[in-house]
């Protein structure tokens, strides 16, 4: 064996039908391009909370060497299966609705409402006709 530069840590993750959710690498890693010796190395991905959907989930994970083309040194299909659940607390995505939220992925976002003392657009509709 031999060191080996830019070499990307990758994962997959799929739902239960096989829907490509989204794809992640350490390509942002300051030692991505050092040269890497043979050895055990371990890469950390963290997925924030309360972004997917309630589910059956699937992981494929690569290392691939990033050239032209890309040359793969690690390619193994559902290494890892997790189901997510929505326990509907007061920190979930679901908030208070109760109903299943369609969607490949169901994140929390950050939401502002204000009330305007203005005209509604549908009030200046009915003016204006």
């Amino acid at each position: 064996m031999h060191p080996v530069a830019k070499l990307a840590a990758e994962f997959v993750v799929y739902d239960s039908q096989g829907v490509l959710l989204f794809t992640s690498a350490n390509q942002y890693d300051d030692g991505l391009l050092e040269l890497h010796r043979p050895g055990e190395y371990l890469s950390t991905c963290w997925i924030p909370g309360n972004l997917m959907t309630e589910g059956t989930f699937f992981v494929r994970v690569s290392v691939v060497e990033i050239q032209v083309p890309v040359k793969i040194h690690i390619f193994e299909e559902n290494v890892l299966a997790f189901q997510i659940a929505d326990p509907m607390q007061k920190d979930s995505a679901r908030g208070r609705i109760a109903h299943n939220y369609p969607g490949l992925i169901r994140p929390r976002l950050d939401w502002e409402t204000r009330f305007s003392e203005r005209e509604s657009f549908f009030d200046l509709i009915a003016i204006h006709c």
